[in-house]
């Protein structure tokens, strides 16, 4: 756990949806990170690989008007939570809470444990 945010100014890159983040010191996988874009837009963004000092974030929101000069990332030492009820069993959403109605689930959408264990005998 850290005592303060840490912002750095070091993106080397921009590709899509995703930033890459250098000389980053103590990140952590899940973490999440706010972005604050040259044109005064903040942004959402979650640590999805950590290789060496660089770091690799999803922008969550889109990247456009981001650039590696003068976006700042803040990592908040926090992980994306989403208080769960029994509202929810059954259903599909996005990582941001926007609901899907993809299909209904249900048990019988699935195999039985004890139905799949005879089919591989």
């Amino acid at each position: 756990m850290r005592l303060a945010e840490h912002q750095y100014r070091s993106v080397s890159a921009i590709r899509g949806p995703l930033l890459f983040l250098k000389k980053v010191f103590a990140a952590r996988l899940g973490e999440l990170v706010r972005i604050d874009s040259p044109d005064g837009r903040t942004l959402t963004g979650e640590v999805l690989k950590i290789f060496g000092d660089q770091v690799l974030i999803q922008v969550f929101g889109g990247t456009q008007g981001l650039d590696t000069r003068r976006t700042s990332v803040n990592f908040s030492d926090a992980v994306m939570r989403a208080p769960l009820g029994a509202g929810v069993l059954g259903r599909v959403s996005t990582a941001l809470s926007g609901r899907l109605t993809l299909c209904p689930c249900s048990s019988r959408n699935f195999v039985s444990r004890s139905s799949a264990h005879r089919s591989t005998r």
